[in-house]
């Protein structure tokens, strides 16, 4: 799978991409690591064509709702 990021890439210099474990419509994400010893994470791209649109917000929002 071609993504928007690379295994490797360096993200907010913070968290190294390992790989993309998933995309949708919208958005792909991607297994991230802080470092050894610390846990994975899991890290949402809002695909380029949709930035703007406020699809992550959206979810966002969605998700609160649902957990009260």
């Amino acid at each position: 799978m071609a993504g928007l990021l690379s295994p490797g890439e360096l993200i907010a210099d913070k968290w190294r991409v390992l790989e993309m474990v998933g995309q949708g419509t919208f958005s792909e994400i991607y297994e991230a690591s802080a470092g050894e010893g610390k846990p994975n994470v899991a890290v949402k791209v809002e695909k380029p064509e949709f930035k703007g649109g406020g699809g992550l917000k959206w979810e966002s929002r969605v998700l609160k709702g649902l957990q009260g």
